[in-house]
């Protein structure tokens, strides 16, 4: 059997760490309708596919939106193991 995968996700932990944060907000729970037990679930199953990169320094003050600076980290740190 061949590794068939057409998406590769990329995660760092510092990114992983937010999707939870943002996923867990009280407003999206209750718009999802779902509870912050099913969430971590979701994010241990998505632990499991994603392929983690490895921070070894950071970017910083490079995009508008400082929040998205861990986004543009992770993606450095794929394009120089590559």
């Amino acid at each position: 059997m061949t590794d068939e995968r057409k998406l590769l996700m990329l995660m760092s932990v510092p990114l992983f760490l937010e999707y939870e944060a943002v996923l867990c907000r009280a407003e999206h729970l209750l718009a999802a309708q779902i509870t912050r037990l099913q969430v971590m679930g979701f994010l241990d199953y998505l632990a499991g596919l994603i392929e983690p990169v490895q921070l070894h320094y950071l970017w910083r003050r490079q995009l508008g939106d400082v929040a998205d600076e861990m986004v543009l980290e992770t993606a450095i740190r794929r394009s120089r193991e590559n």
